[in-house]
């Protein structure tokens, strides 16, 4: 559960520096993601945010 709450803590991060963000930049972002960690849950997720943020166009890469 420790892990679960830190990853919801990121989470809430990401989506709150999207609010913070949206409608001033843009460009193509990019995101790395290990894979173990790149579940279609987490994949979502990343799409989700990257949306909310207007990013038509978003490259993920694992490694």
């Amino acid at each position: 559960m420790d892990h679960v709450a830190s990853i919801l803590l990121r989470i809430n991060a990401a989506h709150a520096e999207v609010r913070r963000v949206k409608g001033k930049t843009t460009g193509r972002p990019t995101v790395g993601i290990c894979p173990p960690a790149a579940t279609a849950h987490a994949l979502r997720i990343i799409g989700e945010v990257s949306w909310r943020a207007g990013a038509y166009e978003l490259t993920v890469r694992t490694g």
